[in-house]
């Protein structure tokens, strides 16, 4: 389980715009909702330097929402053509500061994704309404967006698969008479909320097991080997899954029996009481 930072509040900065202006204080809103907005910017906004614009139609799933959220935050906001204008110049440069970029350059910054499992779920639900589908994908042209969603998914006790797809130059919907015509690669992740414990030599294409085998071998073999809990993050072929480290759990086996099979694993989760998993 992740246990991150909590925060009841969250401070925007104080604003002074030039020498000419007056000083605004420090905004505190609660952090959970400053999150949600932050969830919906990712996906649906973008800023200029006194506002900030979320696009969204009346017909779409996520319209409702943000303006539920709007009014808890007691921030003012004007309906436009393209969904919603917040002329809040502090708020603004706040967000644009930490999260900027165009929205293939979008990232969610470090100190967010280290907050707590209680705060992130927040930002996840939004990112959800903005660019998500069915609650088992998100769809994003920025890559550094991409790996921070894949952790906020892995914090959120879930795993994650994503797929790119070049989609350059191939014709997409219209905005009013504007053709829609894609110049970045596309990411898409899937979500995977069930069947997350580890298993040793398992795939449901193939009997448990059927790939162990004995092989005799002379050389050396590595692996990480962490300080503290011995739990690691992996990354491969685009599948992201939390991992133990080889040589704990195999000096834990020899442990308690000192000529144990492996092949005993096969298919079958590793013990609750032990906290590690099998390398892969």
């Amino acid at each position: 389980l992740w246990y991150g930072n909590k925060k009841l509040f969250w401070t925007i900065p104080e604003y002074k715009a030039s020498k000419f202006h007056k000083l605004n204080p420090k905004i505190k809103i609660k952090t959970n909702l400053f999150l949600e907005l932050l969830g919906f910017y990712i996906s649906e906004g973008w800023c200029n330097k006194s506002r900030i614009i979320l696009a969204q139609m009346p017909y779409s799933k996520a319209y409702k929402p943000i303006i539920d959220l709007l009014q808890k935050l007691n921030i003012k906001y004007k309906l436009v053509k393209s969904g919603f204008e917040i002329n809040n110049t502090q708020i603004a440069t706040y967000i644009k500061n930490i999260t900027p970029g165009l929205c293939y350059e979008k990232r969610i910054p470090r100190e967010i994704l280290n907050l707590d499992k209680s705060h992130l779920k927040h930002l996840y639900k939004t990112m959800m309404l903005g660019d998500g589908s069915i609650d088992r994908l998100y769809i994003t042209t920025s890559e550094g967006l991409r790996n921070d969603f894949e952790e906020l998914v892995n914090k959120l006790g879930w795993s994650s698969t994503s797929k790119t797809y070049d989609k350059i130059k191939i014709k997409g919907g219209k905005i009013g008479i504007r053709q829609i015509i894609a110049k970045h690669l596309v990411y898409v992740i899937s979500i995977n909320k069930d069947k997350n414990e580890p298993r040793f030599n398992h795939h449901k294409k193939n009997k448990n097991g059927s790939t162990c085998f004995k092989e005799n071998y002379k050389g050396n073999i590595y692996c990480l080997e962490l300080e503290k809990n011995h739990t690691l993050l992996v990354k491969r072929n685009n599948r992201t899954c939390w991992s133990g480290n080889s040589l704990a759990i195999a000096c834990w086996m020899y442990q308690i029996r000192p000529k144990f099979d492996f092949k005993e694993l096969a298919g079958a989760p590793l013990p609750h009481y032990q906290p590690m998993s099998m390398s892969r």
